[in-house]
């Protein structure tokens, strides 16, 4: 999970509920910490190691963060106005498997 000043926190999330005001982030041997979902940039879904990537689905966009950071993959949900999307990156090197992009964080998006 990274968020908008720039920290990341890993660990799992389990019944996530997106649109929820609060992410809990579990870590091994401490409580779930709470997150507020407003200062979430986004949400790295890891893959199991040795798993195929996700096939690349929808439009291949570039976001570009309002930090300087820019990610290239494909959404299909890019368009429907909620406060994020999914997207799958461009970039099969990686071991995520799908990104949940908020879009506080977000300064353009544009065709790649």
């Amino acid at each position: 999970l990274h968020t908008l000043e720039g920290q990341v926190r890993r660990g799992t999330v389990k019944d996530l509920d997106l649109l929820d005001a609060v992410i809990r982030l579990a870590q091994p041997g401490r409580p779930p910490e709470a997150i507020a979902a407003d200062r979430v940039k986004a949400i790295f879904f890891m893959q199991e190691p040795g798993a195929p990537p996700l096939p690349s689905q929808g439009r291949r966009i570039r976001v570009g963060f309002a930090d300087g950071r820019q990610i290239v993959g494909f959404s299909d949900d890019v368009d429907t106005g909620e406060q994020g999307f999914f997207l799958v990156p461009a970039d099969t090197r990686t071991h995520t498997a799908r990104i949940y992009v908020f879009r506080a964080g977000i300064q353009s998006i544009s065709a790649a």
